[in-house]
């Protein structure tokens, strides 16, 4: 899962990554869990550049690396 392998990448608990993700995109943890549950992660590309304008492309490209 995705929050398993960012948890990898920086050394954290996979919980850790689920609670950041909720608190600043204002999430529960059910809808974080949707959206990392569609194949392509479309829409959490889309709330992560609505949120993060400035980094479209660095959200492209680190989505990109993790499939699921």
């Amino acid at each position: 899962m995705l929050q398993k392998k960012v948890a990898e990448r920086n050394n954290i608990r996979p919980q850790t990554v689920i609670d950041k993700y909720c608190r600043q995109l204002n999430l529960r943890a059910f809808e974080f869990d949707q959206l990392i549950a569609e194949e392509a992660l479309i829409n959490l590309k889309n709330l992560l550049k609505e949120k993060f304008p400035r980094y479209s492309n660095e959200i492209d490209n680190c989505l990109n690396d993790f499939p699921i």
